[in-house]
């Protein structure tokens, strides 16, 4: 709660004299209020507008510095390297498109990296992105080729990996993981990305992972963890993620297709925690790269730890369910089996399943599984839109995304081990800036149009209409920074600074 906003509200309701009971009331029903808005993620600010899961309400850079990328460079002036290694609240906007090589490591909380403001074909990275801190959002990339490929993990015991967000980006030919967490992350969402062709004889998709000390120091797993409306594509194993370790999961609306030699989906509890996973409207569909006839499974890979609870509901699958009506447990594994994996399963996962989620997850938009609604999110995941210079929402998705959604929709596809085999690396359009005067990371178009001033760098950080989000974060969601009732031409007072450190999770230390 922010103690110096309730003395200012103090001041406004007693009076230099006497105190009313009126007075008194009020005072406390304004602090109940603020209570709920402050320790109930329901009433925070997300991230950006449709942000969902946990997490999601990360304050990311707001409200601080403005870093501008104009070139490709890893590092240096004007580089995404000098962005990402800076301290404080700051957001990476991008004058170029273009690709940049270098195995990058997020290490100072408090930043927005936003991939669709740059113009031509986007950003891709060649190599790797790691985030080991929190207060992270990360939109609209391209990330390719790196071992890791996109992290979030941190191996130091400072548990400060927290508040990360990352959305719509596309994530492939890794040579270990594609999207991957590790040790002991709280409160992450990977939402709307692309995920595919991890490379032989390593390809892996995704995992959501606890601690990986070597220790046996099971007391710190991954915990809170949102994976919804993501596509992840021909990867041999965890095509579906890997979950070790972990606490509360949930997995939700999400397309998994063509696993290769192992499975869909499994959890493997290694931690001295209850693993709680919820498996809830996601569409898994089998591909020529294999599988077999074991189709997915939903396996429980015991190593100790507390147990496993898995809620099931909605799931469609191309062979084992395709009507709702079917039992959820046409899906599952029926039985032990160590025949694909190569390792001990203990017990069938129809031993753990419950039948309700766990309480108050966070809310999430779901879309039906069997009626062809689900499939819409193929048109937007992955690193598939940019905003031009009026601040409209234009396609931009590469030739590797549009040959992978492709390949969902004929049933085709392949597990690889080299990117030559699919045409290897594209080249990026670098396309041409918007005119920015002010060099405030907001068009001086949209600015014009918004009422705003395109000489003047300080509106930036202002907030027009009041809503919470600065007007350059306006501009990077593609909203309107004056909202619907705004008079254009007029100038904001408001101006959005930056904003006290969230409470970190129990256990955790903001710094």
């Amino acid at each position: 709660m922010n103690w110096v906003l309730l003395k200012d509200l103090q001041s406004r309701f007693y009076s230099t004299g006497r105190e009313t009971m009126l007075k008194k009331y009020l005072l406390s029903v304004l602090c109940i209020l603020l209570a709920l808005v402050a320790d109930n993620p329901a009433f925070a600010l997300p991230a950006f507008p449709g942000a969902e899961g946990y997490g999601s309400t990360t304050v990311g850079g707001r409200g601080g510095k403005i870093y501008k990328v104009t070139n490709t460079n890893a590092t240096g002036e004007g580089s995404l390297g000098a962005c990402i290694s800076a301290s404080g609240p700051r957001t990476c906007v991008f004058a170029t498109g273009g690709t940049i090589t270098g195995n990058f490591k997020i290490n100072n909380p408090y930043i927005t990296i936003a991939g669709q403001s740059a113009p031509g074909g986007g950003i891709t990275i060649k190599g790797s992105l790691g985030v080991a801190t929190h207060d992270v959002v990360v939109r609209y990339l391209t990330v390719r080729g790196g071992s890791d490929t996109l992290s979030v993990y941190d191996n130091s015991p400072v548990n400060n990996v927290y508040n990360v967000v990352i959305d719509h980006c596309s994530v492939s030919w890794g040579s270990d993981e594609n999207l991957t967490s590790w040790y002991d992350p709280k409160n992450v969402t990977w939402s709307y990305n692309m995920t595919y062709e991890g490379l032989l004889s390593h390809s892996m998709c995704m995992m959501v992972g606890g601690y990986a000390d070597g220790s046996g120091n099971r007391k710190n797993p991954a915990q809170q963890f949102s994976v919804h409306h993501n596509f992840s594509s021909s990867c041999n194993d965890r095509n579906g993620p890997y979950i070790r370790g972990a606490g509360y999961v949930d997995i939700v609306n999400n397309i998994f297709y063509n696993p290769g030699g192992n499975n869909f989906t499994y959890p493997a509890q290694e931690a001295d925690m209850l693993l709680k996973i919820n498996l809830v409207k996601n569409y898994y569909k089998r591909g020529p790269a294999g599988g077999g006839t074991r189709g997915y499974r939903a396996l429980d890979y015991m190593e100790g730890g507390l147990g496993v609870e898995t809620y099931m509901q909605g799931n469609y699958h191309s062979s084992l369910r395709t009507r709702d009506t079917q039992p959820e447990t046409d899906i599952c594994s029926q039985s032990n089996d160590k025949t694909y994996l190569g390792v001990d399963t203990t017990g069938s996962p129809l031993a753990h399943l419950v039948s309700s989620r766990w309480s108050n997850p966070p809310a999430i938009t779901q879309y039906n599984a069997f009626d062809g609604s689900l499939l819409a999110i193929l048109s937007t995941v992955g690193n598939s839109q940019r905003l031009d210079c009026n601040g409209n929402w234009v396609n931009k998705r590469d030739a590797h995304d549009a040959r992978v959604i492709a390949d969902f929709k004929a049933g085709t596809g392949k597990l690889i081990s080299s990117p030559s085999e699919v045409g290897g690396y594209l080249t990026i359009d670098p396309g041409t800036p918007c005119k920015d005067v002010d060099n405030d990371g907001m068009p001086d178009a949209w600015e014009s149009a918004n009422g705003l001033n395109p000489g003047s760098a300080s509106d930036a950080l202002s907030d027009a209409d009041g809503d919470g989000y600065t007007n350059l974060e306006e501009f990077l969601n593609g909203t309107n920074p004056r909202g619907s009732g705004a008079q254009t031409g007029t100038t904001s007072s408001t101006t959005t600074s930056s904003t006290n450190p969230p409470t970190a999770p129990t256990g955790l230390k903001v710094q």
